[in-house]
C-alpha cells in the first residue's frame, strides 16, 4: 500500500484493493476455491467504507477426496487420479449396500426388494454407479466497515449467493459379476435415485430424496468483526509496515444442506456458529512494490441437527437413506496467503497476484440414535473426510481520489483460478467490486 505525504488522499490510496478481494465475510467453503487474498486496513480516525461485490463461476470437475489414510476413495475419470466430475469428488456411489441396516418393508415396493436383494448378493462390491453434473454459483457481498479512533474498526458483510447443480446424469461403473436376480434388483433401486425424480415417491419412508438437479438462492451467512489496525512509516529502509488483526462471529444466516436434496449444500456452514480470527501485514519498498501476507483460521461450534448418516461402513457415495439427529463436531479451518502488489503503477491504477491456501479438518458425527447409527460406523464416510485447495488470485483496481474531496469511488476486478485441491470442486471465479471511502475527519 503505497505511502504520500498528504493525509487527505492516504486513506484512499490505501483500501481499495483489499475490498476488490472480496469482503472478510466470504465463506471459505469447497464448492468456491476462488477465496481472496486479504490487506491491511488504513488507520484513520472515523473513516467509513461502503462496497459491493459482485461476483460468480462455475465448473464441471473437483478433486477428489482421499480417505484416513490418504487413499482415492475410487478411480477417477481423469488421467492423473486427482480430478472427477464434482458429483464424484466423493467416490462412486455404491448400490449394492445402500439399504444395509435401514431397508423398509421389502414387500412395501420394489426399490425396498432390490435393496435386500442387493445386501444378500453373493458378489458383494460389483453394483456401483458415478454422477455426474455441472456446478455454477453467483453472489454479491454488501461490505461496510467504520474505523473509530485509535486503529480500532468494525466490519460488517451480509452475503446473497445463487447455488446451483444442473445436468446431472449417471453412469453404470459396476465390476464382477451381477446375476440375473441382481440385476433386477439394481435397475429397481435406480428406478428410485434416476435423477429426472421419476421414482422419488417410492424413497417416501426415507425421506423424499431427490438425486437430480438443484438450485437456491437466499442469504448467506452474515459476518461481523472487530478490528484493529496500525500504518508504520517510521523507517529508513522500507517505506512502511502495515498489520491489522480481526476477531468476529460468523452468524449462521444462510440456507443449509436440504436432507432431501442429495445434491444440496449449504450458502455457509450449514448452521453452525464460526469464530473467525485473521492477521495481515504488508510491507512496502520502492514507492510502489507492496509484499503482503494473510493468515487466519475459523473455529465452529457444535451443533446438533438432522443429517443423513451411513449405516454401514460399507457404504459410500453423497445418497444416504438414513436420517436423524447427530452433533456434528465441525472441523476448524485454516488459510494462509502471500500477494505482490503493483501500487498506483500509472495514477489511481495497481495490479496484484496472490497465492491463497485453505485447509479445514475432518469433520466428527455423533448421533443422538447410537444403535442406528453408530458412531464408528457414520464416521466413516468420505463426505466428513479433510479438503483443502490453492488458488492463484489476480485483481486489477482504480480509485478515484482527490485530495480534500469526503468521497471517494473505486472500483476493481478480479479472477481467481485453483490450481489443486483436495476434496473440493475446481471452481473458477471472477468478478468486481464498486465502493466508496468517505473521510469524515479532515
Amino acid at each position: 500500500m503505497k505511502k504520500f505525504s498528504s493525509h487527505s488522499t492516504l486513506f484512499m490510496l490505501l483500501l481499495s484493493p483489499a475490498l476488490v478481494y472480496g469482503a472478510y465475510g466470504q465463506p471459505i467453503v469447497p464448492y468456491r476455491t476462488g477465496a481472496y487474498v486479504y490487506e491491511p486496513r488504513f488507520e484513520r480516525n472515523w473513516l467509513s467504507t461502503w462496497s459491493v461485490t459482485a461476483y460468480g463461476g462455475g465448473t464441471k470437475k473437483g478433486y477428489q477426496v482421499k480417505d484416513a489414510l490418504g487413499a482415492i476413495v475410487n478411480p477417477s475419470d481423469d488421467d492423473d487420479n486427482k480430478k472427477t466430475n464434482v458429483l464424484n469428488i466423493y467416490g462412486w456411489q455404491n448400490i449394492e449396500l445402500l439399504g444395509t441396516n435401514i431397508v423398509g418393508n421389502p414387500v412395501g415396493n420394489a426399490f425396498n426388494a432390490g435393496l435386500v436383494v442387493l445386501d444378500q448378493s453373493q458378489y458383494p462390491g460389483t453394483a456401483n454407479i458415478q454422477y455426474s453434473g455441472k456446478f455454477s454459483y453467483a453472489e454479491a457481498d454488501f461490505y461496510f466497515a467504520q474505523n473509530f479512533k485509535k486503529g480500532f474498526f468494525v466490519d460488517l458483510t451480509v452475503p446473497v449467493i445463487h447455488l446451483k447443480i444442473h445436468d446431472v446424469t449417471y453412469s453404470n461403473v459396476s465390476t464382477g459379476i451381477l446375476t440375473l436376480i441382481d440385476a433386477g434388483a439394481f435397475a429397481d433401486v435406480l428406478a428410485g435415485i434416476n435423477p429426472d425424480g421419476s421414482g422419488i415417491a417410492l424413497l417416501a419412508e426415507y425421506g423424499i430424496l431427490n438425486a437430480g438437479d438443484w438450485s437456491h438462492t437466499g442469504a448467506g451467512d452474515i459476518q461481523f468483526n472487530l478490528g484493529w489496525t496500525m500504518n508504520n512509516e517510521d523507517f529508513d529502509c522500507i517505506d512502511f509496515f502495515d498489520t491489522t488483526i480481526r476477531v468476529g462471529v460468523s452468524i449462521p444466516s444462510g440456507f443449509k444442506y436440504d436432507t432431501d436434496q442429495v445434491f444440496s449444500m449449504p450458502s455457509g456452514y450449514n448452521g453452525h456458529v464460526g469464530i473467525p480470527i485473521n492477521f495481515d501485514a504488508a510491507v512496502g519498498f520502492c514507492d510502489w512494490v507492496t509484499l503482503g501476507a494473510h493468515v487466519g483460521g475459523i473455529f465452529f461450534v457444535n451443533k446438533t441437527q438432522m443429517t443423513r448418516m451411513k449405516t454401514s461402513a460399507a457404504q459410500n457415495g453423497q445418497i444416504k437413506l438414513g436420517l436423524g439427529e447427530a452433533k456434528s463436531d465441525m472441523g476448524n479451518i485454516f488459510d494462509a496467503g502471500a500477494y505482490l502488489k503493483a501500487d498506483h503503477c500509472f495514477k489511481g491504477l495497481s495490479l496484484e497476484v496472490g497465492y491463497l491456501y485453505a485447509k479445514q479438518s475432518r469433520t466428527n458425527l455423533t448421533a443422538v440414535d447410537t444403535i442406528t447409527f453408530p458412531t464408528e460406523i457414520i464416521n466413516t464416510d468420505s463426505m466428513l473426510e479433510s479438503w483443502s485447495f490453492q488458488s492463484i488470485n489476480a485483481a486489477i483496481d482504480y480509485d478515484f481520489a482527490k485530495e480534500g474531496r469526503r468521497f471517494n469511488p473505486f472500483i476493481g476486478i478480479f479472477y481467481s483460478q485453483p490450481v489443486a485441491g483436495r476434496g473440493v470442486y475446481r471452481t473458477m471465479s471472477g468478478g468486481g467490486t464498486l465502493g466508496v471511502n468517505v473521510a469524515w475527519d479532515f
